[in-house]
């Protein structure tokens, strides 16, 4: 992995405040990884960050909409931003994420609250059509839509 200046400042900071942890917020909206697989269809969402612990919400002060943290089953914790069914409008928050700095920012996509490739998912849309995109009323509450 190549980590950029960036990237370097960004850790120094996360490492602060998770060695002081106790004396920040947790972070917003903090999910299971049973909550964020309850998502069926297919959805793009913007990943900024993936760390070993929790990371209070004042380490993201610049993100411009609410932040999502799901604990995964390897014990990792990985931090997005929206759920949206079309990568381009994924592609357009990753746009303002990296503007307000995080410039590892990615568009993933799941399916069926797996991550999978974006061929993948062009082969999965490709041969289903777009009846896999996910419903947006069936996305739980604590997994709101965000900023279309």
């Amino acid at each position: 992995m190549i980590i950029t200046s960036a990237t370097a400042a960004i850790l120094l900071t996360l490492t602060s405040f998770t060695n002081n942890r106790e004396n920040f917020p947790k972070p917003v909206k903090m999910l299971t990884d049973d909550d964020f697989c309850t998502v069926q269809g297919l959805f793009y969402t913007v990943q900024f960050g993936v760390y070993s612990a929790p990371i209070p919400e004042t380490a993201f002060p610049k993100i411009p909409v609410t932040t999502y943290c799901v604990k995964r089953p390897d014990g990792l914790y990985s931090y997005f931003c929206g759920i949206f069914d079309c990568r381009f409008s994924a592609m357009e928050k990753r746009f303002d994420v990296v503007s307000s700095g995080y410039y590892d920012a990615y568009v993933a996509v799941y399916y069926n609250g797996q991550q999978i490739s974006m061929p993948k998912a062009d082969d999965l849309i490709a041969e289903h059509g777009q009846d896999i995109i996910y419903n947006a009323e069936t996305v739980p509450d604590n997994l709101t839509q965000l900023d279309k």
